[in-house]
C-alpha cells in the first residue's frame, strides 16, 4: 500500500492551480502541433511559396522574437503576467484566422514575425506568472506537469495535422489554421479564468 500510496502522491498536482496550469501547456501544443505538422504544406501548396522562401521567413521570424524578447518582458511588468498572457493567446488565435488569406512571401513574411512577436510576449507573460503564482516548493513539480502536458498536446497536434495531410485535400489544410486559431481562443478563455498572481495586482510602479 505503502508504494501505490507514494505513486498517487507523485501523480497528484500539488495543487488545484497546479492541476489546472497543465490545461493552458496542452491547449497550445494541440494548437502549435496540429499547424506546424502541416505548415510546410501549407505554405508551399496554399500560399505557393518556395522551401528557400519559407526558411528565409522562419529566420526573419526568429530574429524578431529575439530582438522582441526584453520589450515583451517590459510589457509583462508593466501590465501584469496573466492580462499579457491571454492577449497573447488572443492574438495568436487571430493570426492564424488570418493565414489563409496570405497570398504572397511580403504577407507570410509579416504574418510569421508579427506571431513570433506575440509569441514572444506569452512565453514572458507564462513564465512571470507561473513563477509569481506558483509557491517556491511547488514549482519543479508543477512544471513536470506543464512539460508531460506539453509533450501530450505535441503529439496530439502531430496526430491532427498528419490526419489533415492523410486527405491531401486543399480544402482540408484551409481548415488547419483555423483549428488553430479556435484552440488557442478556447485557451485564452481559459487564461482569463485563472486566478490573478500577486504580480498582477500591483501597480505599473510596483512592478518597476
Amino acid at each position: 500500500m505503502s508504494i501505490v500510496s507514494t505513486v498517487k502522491q507523485q501523480a497528484t498536482p500539488p495543487s488545484p492551480l497546479a492541476g489546472r496550469l497543465p490545461t493552458q501547456s496542452l491547449l497550445f501544443a494541440l494548437g502549435e502541433g496540429t499547424f506546424m505538422t502541416g505548415s510546410a504544406v501549407f505554405f508551399t501548396q496554399i500560399v505557393g511559396l518556395s522551401a528557400a522562401q519559407v526558411g528565409l521567413g522562419l529566420t526573419c521570424a526568429g530574429i524578431a522574437a529575439f530582438l522582441a524578447a526584453l520589450p515583451m518582458g517590459k510589457l509583462v511588468d508593466r501590465f501584469g503576467p496573466k492580462k499579457m498572457w491571454a492577449v497573447s493567446a488572443t492574438g495568436q488565435a487571430a493570426m492564424f484566422a488570418v493565414w489563409p488569406f496570405i497570398t504572397d512571401f511580403q504577407g507570410y513574411v509579416a504574418m510569421a514575425v508579427g506571431m513570433e512577436v506575440i509569441g514572444a510576449l506569452g512565453g514572458a507573460a507564462h513564465g512571470a506568472y507561473t513563477i509569481d503564482v506558483l509557491p517556491p516548493d511547488e514549482r519543479v513539480r508543477s512544471r513536470a506537469y506543464m512539460y508531460s502536458a506539453l509533450n501530450v498536446g505535441f503529439t496530439l497536434g502531430s496526430m491532427v495535422g498528419g490526419f489533415a495531410l492523410a486527405f491531401r485535400s486543399n480544402n482540408v489544410l484551409h481548415a488547419l489554421p483555423w483549428f488553430t486559431a479556435v484552440v488557442f481562443l478556447v485557451n485564452a478563455v481559459a487564461i482569463s479564468r485563472l486566478p490573478r498572481a500577486p504580480h498582477d495586482d500591483r501597480t505599473p510602479e510596483e512592478r518597476r
